[in-house]
């Protein structure tokens, strides 16, 4: 395989890229268990934890679920996928009525949400065994 000049720059700024991600998160990984005030602070690993569940579900429905409803699209609409009416849902269809849309992607995505949340919480649940509230 022959590199044009603009594609190795592409694949070293995204070695640079991959390896700065990986060094931050390494590092704000390893911050906790070194620092010994933060180490019992359950409060404040609690908030972390919270907030790198929301950075994953921003990450999921802002970016991946969009495009998951896209491929989709094209995917059960083959010839029509260059329509950009078909794209938007509830839109007049071809002979002026409304086309019914269901968006299946975005409802397997809450269906999986739902039963994981569903086993964390309600199999899984050892606070009620512990006594804690």
């Amino acid at each position: 395989v022959i590199l044009t000049m603009a594609s190795s720059e592409i694949i070293i700024i995204q070695l640079v890229f991959i390896a700065l991600i990986f060094l931050i998160g390494f590092t704000f990984g390893i911050i906790p268990n070194k620092v010994p005030f933060l180490k019992n602070s359950a409060a404040l690993l609690g908030i972390a934890n919270a907030f790198s569940g929301g950075v994953f579900l921003a990450i999921a429905f802002l970016h991946v679920m969009p495009e998951v409803a896209r491929d989709y699209d094209h995917y059960k609409n083959p010839h029509e996928h260059d329509d950009p009416p078909k794209l938007i849902p509830g839109t007049l269809g071809h002979g002026g009525e409304e086309e019914s849309y269901f968006p299946l992607p975005f409802a397997l995505a809450f269906l999986g949400y739902s039963f994981i949340l569903l086993i964390d919480k309600v199999i899984f649940d050892t606070h009620s065994l512990m006594g804690e509230h």
